[in-house]
């Protein structure tokens, strides 16, 4: 059983009885503080190895963009998922949005390749359609004189 601790008047929601350690989970964000304690300890576990080894876990992050030269000291794997090492130069973006732009006209000449594909084909089942309504009204025609030939005959 957990030991209950007085409440912290500096903490959010002070007044009430919490368990020991639950201080910590009122300092994380909602979406932290939800899942399972090992989920938890598992997420701790892996921002602590994106953060320099000299900065504190508690440490702000202009605390973190001012080291900028532990951060170039780290290795590949322990920089942040989406942080560029290097800058690109403007040749190689000015490539990548030319490479982007070819993909995109590539695209959409396939796209109005097959709706040009798309109308012609719903043309032909139209043209179709109508030459079977009228092969069936000719046919209704011919029952019904058929029909009728066969009332004369009685």
């Amino acid at each position: 059983m957990a030991q209950m601790s007085a409440p912290d008047p500096t903490i959010q929601g002070a007044g009430r009885l919490v368990p020991e350690g639950a201080p910590d989970l009122l300092r994380l964000s909602p979406v932290r503080r939800s899942g399972s304690p090992l989920r938890r300890k598992q997420i701790s576990e892996l921002e602590s190895a994106k953060r320099p080894r000299s900065v504190s876990p508690r440490a702000s992050r202009t605390d973190l963009e001012g080291s900028k030269s532990t951060r170039r000291s780290l290795s590949p794997h322990k920089m942040a998922r989406f942080e560029n090492s290097e800058p690109e130069s403007a040749d190689s973006t000015l490539h990548t949005l030319v490479e982007s732009v070819d993909r995109v006209a590539s695209t959409f000449a396939s796209t109005a390749t097959s709706l040009r594909d798309m109308k012609l084909s719903q043309q032909e089942l139209a043209d179709e359609m109508a030459q079977m309504r009228r092969s069936i009204q000719s046919l209704q025609k011919d029952v019904a004189w058929l029909v009728e030939q066969a009332r004369d005959k009685k």
